[in-house]
């Protein structure tokens, strides 16, 4: 723009040179026609188009460039009109324009698109009044710069700053613009926004890679894109969070959660792999649960926080009793952080049999009694661990309990079995992770082959190199490996090939009334054949019944856990009731 001014002074000063060359005198015009010759060839080397105009819109004067865009020399321009040279409606525009700067007696600055071509090109355009001696205003002098690269370069940095490179949809800082001004133009309007988060997809993105978690994004957008119309906007927030908004919806919030779980959910095909996918999703609605955009999206989070809570692959819709959970959520972790200094948590044990029902070994499992002595379920106070980074933390603590406790068995002189320790992600992904573990043990002169590492199937797909560098170094110390809720995650005969493990254990939900459900009982058979193939015991999680039990035991299942023969008990109950036993059926009579 500054350049722009000063071409345009430059063509001022050749206006008065030019204007003396029209008005002056035959001697005055021979005396400045050296000059205006000058001004005449520094103006045609301009790469810009300049030009002067009468009040009546002729042209008595334009450098070649102006000339050169119509095919025309100079001298053919002067004396026209833009009505010669152009379609009347912008002959009409630009007539306007120049009536305004006489009117104003302003400089105008305007920016033009010419999309008549099949590429659309810009330029920008100063207009500006001529005046005589006598500071009367005789017409106008313009100066055009093509401004087509500019504006491209502007367009690619707003793409850039506004809009998501993955997948071309709007990002957060668009989105928040495109809401507030809706609401601003609509106060009265309804509409639902949906935050929708893909389940488990940190597995895929870590465990396989980016540039497979990039494609299965593409494609989600691309699904969603599929269902938008007039009436949304779709946006990717982030990771692997997208928010459409859907104004004056016909759908309610319940329709609408099914309506984008019906887009997202299901196979995508990648190659040679096939991935499940599933969203969880939180809705909010305006102007009931916020009447800005920030309140809305908050909520809509809070929402879908509950949705993973339940169980991901669910909706749930705002409620204010969200708010207040949240609140709860904030004391808890509060509270956590405090348990953890004072020494809150404790160790129960269940057995687990054999098929006789012979104590073969138990799982360490972790409980709560906070500091006004009530109970907190794992189920509750385990995520908002990991949500808040205490699963490090938390989880040393349960391995050095687990080796206190077995110490202590073995000094009492007890017939002590392998204790089970879950060990969580951010656990295993330690770099020096089994380094330490071996350490500690040995401080506690506990024998490796009494400890038990459980590890779930979606750990082993994230970091695979190092999980693998692990195992194999705690396998050779004597540390068994179990692979806990088989069956429920990424199972595959890849990872039981190349990951050293001991055991397979089979989620409670393919043992629940598996003496009726026949699909199940076809799937723990194939485990279990699975299992045999690779020399790998097999554990039955959560059997209650007899009927359970008996089924699980015609399936071939070696180790049976659950509470059929013992919930979880404390230390001195599972000594007590179970170490001194060997045969559990003297305990049932």
């Amino acid at each position: 723009m500054f350049s722009l001014y000063v071409t345009l002074v430059i063509l001022c000063i050749a206006v008065i040179f030019l204007w003396v060359k029209y008005q002056s005198s035959v001697k005055a015009l021979e005396q400045s026609e050296k000059s205006a010759q000058q001004l005449q060839a520094l103006m045609d080397s301009t790469p810009d188009s300049a030009w002067i105009k009468d009040l009546d819109g002729y042209y008595v004067w334009t450098n070649a460039h102006f000339a050169n865009y119509f095919g025309l020399s100079s001298q053919q321009i002067v004396g026209k009109r833009d009505y010669d040279l152009l379609e009347q409606s912008i002959a009409d525009e630009f007539f306007d324009e120049d009536q305004q700067v006489v009117r104003s007696q302003e400089a105008l600055v305007k920016e033009h698109e010419n999309s008549s071509t099949a590429l659309s090109s810009w330029s920008e355009t100063v207009k500006v009044p001529i005046y005589n001696s006598f500071n009367l205003i005789t017409g106008t002098a313009g100066i055009s710069r093509d401004i087509t690269q500019r504006k491209n370069s502007e367009d690619r940095i707003r793409q850039l700053a506004l809009f998501d490179r993955l997948t071309g949809l709007p990002n957060r800082i668009e989105l928040e613009k495109r809401i507030e001004q809706y609401i601003q133009d609509n106060p009265d309007s309804h509409f639902h926004i949906a935050l929708i988060d893909l389940d488990n997809f940190k597995l895929i993105n870590d465990g396989i890679g980016h540039q497979t978690g990039d494609r299965i994004l593409k494609s989600v957008a691309d699904k969603l894109k599929a269902i938008q119309n007039d009436n949304m906007i779709l946006s990717r927030l982030g990771g692997d969070e997208f928010v459409l908004m859907v104004c004056d919806s016909e759908y309610g919030a319940e329709q609408l959660g099914k309506f984008i779980a019906n887009a997202v959910n299901g196979e995508i095909k990648l190659d040679d792999l096939n991935f499940e996918i599933s969203a969880s999703i939180g809705i909010s609605q305006y102007p009931r649960d916020g009447n800005e955009y920030g309140m809305l999206l908050r909520h809509a989070d809070l929402a879908m926080f509950m949705a993973k809570q339940k169980g991901r692959n669910q909706t749930v819709l705002f409620e204010s009793k969200l708010a207040n959970t949240a609140l709860e959520r904030v004391e808890m972790e509060k509270n956590l952080r405090m348990a953890l200094n004072q020494d809150q948590f404790e160790l129960y044990y269940q057995p687990r049999v054999s098929q006789t029902g012979q104590i073969l070994s138990m799982e360490a499992l972790i409980r709560w009694r906070n500091h006004e002595q009530k109970s907190i379920p794992p189920g509750i106070f385990i995520p908002i661990a990991e949500q808040a980074g205490l699963m490090l933390g938390l989880g040393n603590w349960v391995v050095d309990a687990a080796l206190t406790q077995l110490q202590s068995w073995i000094e009492q002189g007890l017939q002590v079995v392998p204790v089970s320790i879950n060990i969580s992600a951010i656990q295993l992904h330690q770099k020096n992770f089994s380094q330490q573990l071996l350490q500690r043990i040995s401080k506690f002169k506990v024998p490796c082959k009494l400890i038990e590492l459980e590890i779930t199937e979606s750990l082993l797909m994230e970091d695979v190199q190092l999980v693998s560098t692990h195992l194999h170094a705690l396998q050779k110390a004597g540390i068994g490996i179990s692979i806990d809720d088989f069956g429920t995650g990424y199972s595959s005969l890849a990872y039981l090939a190349n990951f050293p493990s001991d055991s397979l254990k089979i989620d409670r939900l393919f043992i629940t009334n598996l003496h009726i459900n026949v699909s199940n009982q076809r799937l723990v058979r194939a485990i279990v054949d699975l299992a045999e193939h690779f020399n790998l015991n097999v554990v039955a999680e959560g059997v209650e019944t007899q009927a359970e039990l008996s089924a699980v035991i015609e399936c071939g299942v070696d180790e049976i856990q659950g509470y059929f023969y013992s919930m979880p008990l404390p230390a001195d109950q599972i000594a007590s009731n179970w170490l001194q036993l060997k045969d559990v059926n003297n305990q049932q009579a």
